[in-house]
């Protein structure tokens, strides 16, 4: 007979291969089927995610979503496609000025957002 476990979430007594293996539970295995555990993880990573947003931007995931769609998914400074662009702010004011790929978030932070590094950067880059 195939050894089961009951489930804490859902509270259905299952086979063993339906819980993941933890090396460190005494038992070997979570508490809570592999299905529970699915349904926490996207339940939970949506809120981190929209609390995210509102805690360092103030703005909502249904916001971040609109702006994603205003732009078509691409980039405000190299307009290249991304699934997933990050939020661009001004440090100073927190005010958020749109969407950039991760190359171009870094780059601005990088120049420390200094329209002066940014126009230096541009005549070594033209050789002037």
């Amino acid at each position: 007979m195939a050894k089961t476990q009951v489930c804490t979430k859902c509270k259905e007594v299952l086979p063993m291969s339906s819980f993941s293996r933890r090396k460190h539970r005494k038992k070997g295995y979570l508490s809570h089927c592999k299905k529970c555990r699915n349904k926490y993880t996207v339940f939970n990573a949506k809120n981190i995610r929209d609390y995210h947003l509102k805690k360092n931007y103030g703005i909502s995931e249904e916001q971040y979503h609109e702006m994603y769609q205003h732009q078509n998914g691409l980039c405000a400074i190299c307009v290249d496609y991304a699934p997933i662009l990050c939020v661009d702010h001004c440090h100073r004011s927190n005010k958020v000025r749109g969407l950039l790929c991760t190359k171009c978030n870094t780059a601005l932070g990088l120049l420390k957002d200094s329209t002066e590094i940014l126009d230096k950067a541009r005549r070594y880059i033209d050789g002037k």
